[in-house]
């Protein structure tokens, strides 16, 4: 059970693109309530205590005390807390599927654990668990050495998740085996060489499609789990353990790390990493909108459709969307508060109390060694975590819960309670009722690939993606409007709902739209642009500027700032005063590289003095899911791309190619303060 669960969600069910298709989150669905009603009804699972925190040696023989029942419920009582973030969060729409998926990842604990409770099936998923390494690491490295891809990453798609699951899996595919197999133990029956030569097939081929991640989170969970194992491995008869086998440690930990991470650590070293520095920033956004919702945060999944507006400034594309703070324990504090990461702290440390006390209790040595190769995939798990990776996707959530259960399978502790076989349906029934909860998003799913979007803003009306699409087809402004503030940090949405408000000639609610585009994608030059077309100056002298014209120079230079090709459009080339004004405006900004000031003066001269003919057109274009890897649908809203047009510009094609300058805001050296709210600049930095 728990390899083909793994390997099903990594394949197909659970993988970042995979993963999108409705079909797939159907059955994966499915396949995760049916899973949570059997640990409900299992014998092994207590419902109020799941993970076997608070339950004595025998569950059945001993009385709990009071502290030991409510340490059992911890793992309910975060989860309750989630659901009162839920209902408190400005985005609930994002956090809906958390109302099914939490119980069921809970309760498929005690699922896994039913699974692992013998020798016999223990043995028989180390083989599951090698073989399902030995296909995800096939696929990966095809993908890598044959198809091109610049990291392995196939088939969950991105390359810190393949990382992640690697770093999980691995331990499950080779450590158990490895681990009885100490200098007296070498004799073992004729047959299980077999499944030995597959765990080592298995771990070099994962190994060698950990590194192509080149995921540097990746290594230094793994470089963990080596220095992990090395020291806890299990000594000679005589032997003896000292500082010899700490430098091994060491030393192997070290060299894991070199060897997958060494281009990353080499960037790291010198100036200007730009990842490291993207990733400060997500940090940055993560605290600073937790002091805005300490207490409960902004809602469970809530950083896919917020975390933007907290961001100062993003130095990556326009289309760039930031759906999460980078670290497990950040997004945690963000989406659930204080309060939601202090109970999972302690949840966490009762599951590390509850297996140390457990651990003298194992007598069989292949239960040892299934219980320490867990221990090193948790270990794993928890490094990238908080180092950097990601768990956007089914696929990682699969594994947590499993991993949980094959510890507690390897567990001595029986974890029943006297229950009656109707209390066991009873929960049973209760876990699968909770899919009625997920019928509608995902009928909507369907269709939405059909395309049919009018049955899906019915079916899942507070989705904003399906409204979003709707409004922007039939050109309905209250829509477009609804739909970017039930997102409320997604730019895209804001500026598809700034362009169909124009187009229905609505500007107080198209300029709305697109000023808060524009503060939260300073990279995007076309929402102030087209926010400076709805603000005509007018006629004016500099020296007498009023604050409608200041608001307009102000956004044709933010757009001038992400776009300079934006000179020569038809609007401009009339507007030679607007332009030079604006201009001039830059001119005056320090925070700007003056070698970027001086090309632009310089463009701008050689511009004519006063021309609407565009003589060769050319349309510069927004595009929204142009590629997946900037897909607004895939990574914030969990969908399949489908490319749309956000906004457009018209400039002349001859006239742009003789400006040849880079957006500024790219340059070394821009300092992103010169951006203001409400798509103006700052005052503090004009000389």
């Amino acid at each position: 059970m728990p390899p083909v669960l793994v390997g099903a969600f990594a394949l197909q069910l659970g993988g970042f693109a995979s993963g999108t298709r409705p079909w797939a989150v159907a059955v994966g669905m499915l396949v995760l309530a049916l899973c949570a009603a059997w640990g409900a009804a299992s014998r092994h699972c207590s419902v109020l205590d799941p993970l076997g925190l608070g339950l004595g040696r025998g569950g059945r023989g001993e009385r709990k005390s009071v502290i030991d029942a409510w340490i059992g419920m911890l793992p309910w009582l975060v989860l309750g807390l989630g659901v009162a973030s839920w209902w408190v969060s400005p985005v609930p729409r994002a956090g809906l599927l958390f109302l099914c998926y939490g119980p069921w990842l809970l309760l498929l604990v005690p699922t896994m654990r039913t699974a692992m409770d013998s020798r016999s099936r223990r043995s028989l998923a180390e083989a599951g668990f090698a073989i399902a390494v030995l296909l995800v690491s096939v696929v990966a490295l095809w993908d890598w050495l044959v198809r091109g891809s610049p990291r392995a990453a196939m088939p969950l798609g991105h390359h810190n998740l393949l990382a992640i699951w690697l770093v999980a899996v691995l331990p499950l595919a080779v450590l158990p085996s490895r681990w009885q197999a100490t200098a007296t133990q070498r004799a073992v029956s004729s047959g299980s060489w077999g499944w030995r030569g597959l765990s080592l097939v298995a771990a070099g081929l994962g190994l060698m499609a950990l590194l192509a991640t080149r995921s540097l989170g990746g290594a230094l969970g793994f470089g963990v789990q080596v220095m992990v194992v090395v020291w806890t491995f299990p000594r000679p008869a005589g032997g003896r353990l000292g500082g010899a086998r700490l430098v091994a440690a060491l030393a192997t930990a070290s060299a894991v790390v070199l060897a997958a991470g060494w281009r990353r650590l080499l960037s790291l070293m010198g100036a200007g990493d730009r990842s490291m520095e993207a990733r400060w920033q997500y940090l940055r956004a993560g605290i600073d909108g937790w002091r805005d919702r300490p207490l409960l945060g902004s809602g469970p999944g809530s950083s896919s459709w917020t975390l933007s507006q907290y961001l100062d400034f993003s130095g990556l594309p326009a289309q760039q969307t930031v759906t999460d703070v980078h670290s497990l324990p950040f997004d945690l504090l963000y989406e659930v508060g204080a309060l939601g990461s202090v109970l999972a702290i302690l949840v966490a440390l009762a599951w590390v109390r509850a297996r140390r006390r457990d651990s003298g209790q194992l007598r069989d040595s292949n239960a040892r060694a299934w219980a320490s190769a867990a221990d090193v995939s948790l270990i794993g798990i928890s490094t990238t975590a908080i180092v950097g990776g990601f768990f956007d996707v089914m696929a990682v959530w699969v594994l947590i819960p499993m991993v949980l259960g094959v510890r507690l399978g390897a567990s001595s502790l029986s974890g029943r309670a006297p229950r009656s076989p109707a209390s066991r349906i009873a929960s049973a029934v209760v876990v699968v009722l909770l899919g009625v909860v997920c019928l509608g998003p995902v009928r909507a799913q369907f269709s939405y690939q059909r395309g049919q979007l009018d049955a899906a803003v019915r079916s899942d009306p507070g989705h904003p993606l399906y409204r979003a699409s709707l409004a922007r087809s039939n050109g309905i402004t209250a829509d477009a409007v609804t739909a970017a503030e039930a997102a409320t940090g997604l730019a895209a949405l804001f500026l598809s709902a700034g362009d169909v408000a124009r187009g229905q000639g609505d500007l107080e609610q198209a300029g709305a739209a697109l000023a808060r585009s524009c503060d939260l994608s300073p990279g995007d030059p076309l929402g102030p642009y087209l926010l400076a077309g709805l603000l005509d100056p007018g006629p004016f002298d500099e020296r007498t500027v009023s604050e409608a014209q200041s608001r307009s120079l102000d956004a044709v230079a933010r757009a001038l700032l992400a776009e300079p090709r934006l000179l020569v459009t038809p609007e401009l080339l009339a507007r030679p005063d607007v332009r030079g004004a604006s201009v001039r405006l830059l001119d005056a900004r320090v925070e700007i590289p003056i070698g970027w000031r001086a090309a632009l003066i310089d463009a701008e001269r050689a511009l004519p003095e006063r021309s609407s003919m565009v003589v060769d057109p050319l349309d510069l274009v927004l595009l929204a899911d142009e590629t997946s890897e900037t897909s607004l649908s895939l990574f914030a809203f969990r969908r399949s791309p489908s490319p749309v047009a956000l906004a457009r510009a018209t400039i002349d094609r001859r006239l742009a190619a003789t400006i040849q300058m880079p957006p500024a805001l790219e340059l070394e050296g821009f300092d992103p303060g010169i951006f203001a709210d409400d798509c103006r600049l700052s005052t503090r930095g004009s000389r």
